[in-house]
């Protein structure tokens, strides 16, 4: 798993103080020794850069974000070369409530 540093929304400064996605995948049960923490990239564009250099442009990736981030996320990382496989996430209903993970349930709000 390679994840981008958490940094504060407002100035982009990394924050170290947050755990960020590289502890979410922790706790979730991620191996600690599967996980890069990406330093350098302070957007999705130089994200994109730094993920080709690390992966190599073969590769196939989940890319994980917000839905409404998406489309603009994968543009960037297919402009480098890589396709990844979009997995968005807090899917918004027209209510803005989100979607149900529940299988029996998908595509009904809460």
């Amino acid at each position: 798993m390679a994840c981008r540093r958490s940094e504060d929304l407002r100035s982009g400064i990394p924050n170290d103080r947050e755990p960020g996605d590289a502890a979410a995948a922790q706790a979730l049960g991620v191996d600690p020794a599967r996980i890069v923490v990406l330093d350098t990239p302070t957007d999705t564009a130089r994200e994109a850069y730094a993920l080709r250099e690390f992966l190599g442009t073969e590769a196939r990736f989940v890319l994980v974000t917000s839905a409404s981030h998406m489309p603009r996320s994968v543009q960037h990382f297919e402009r480098v070369g890589l396709a990844p496989i979009a997995s968005p996430t807090h899917v918004l209903t027209g209510r803005g409530r989100p979607v149900s993970v529940d299988n029996d349930k998908i595509g009904q709000s809460h």
